[in-house]
Parts: structure tokens; sequence; C-alpha cells
């Protein structure tokens, strides 16, 4: 899993919080998932998001690419 966080998202420190928070979900995630390789693309609106928010996203997103193996 790769995770891409460009400068328009915000300051050094904000980008590796944004890292941060996208690892936890995907850390969350992870055993329900297919294992293939994937990117996420954080935008400048992920710098005031929570773990909680990105988690469901990356299930939501996920699942319509049919990645999701786990319990409904």
């Amino acid at each position: 899993m790769g995770i891409a966080v460009g400068r328009t998202v915000g300051p050094a420190v904000t980008r590796s919080a944004v890292r941060r928070r996208f690892r936890e979900s995907y850390r969350h995630l992870r055993y329900a998932l297919r294992p293939v390789h994937m990117l996420f693309i954080a935008r400048p609106r992920s710098a005031g998001v929570s773990v909680r928010e990105i988690a469901q996203e990356m299930e939501v997103l996920c699942r319509d690419a049919d990645l999701w193996l786990g319990a409904d």
C-alpha cells in the first residue's frame, strides 16, 4: 500500500499527519482486503479528516473495486 501526499496538502507536519492517518486506517482494514498493490492519493481536504472517516472511505473504495473479502 502506498500513500502519495503532495505539497498542496500542507506543510511537512500536516503531510506526515495525513500519512499516519492513512496508515492507521489501512491497518484496520488490511485483513479484509485481497492481497494487491494499491496507491492512495491524499487531496488537500484530507488534512482535516479523521482516521474513522478515512477508513470508511477506504472500505467503500475497496468494495467498489471488488477487493473486499471481509464480512458484510
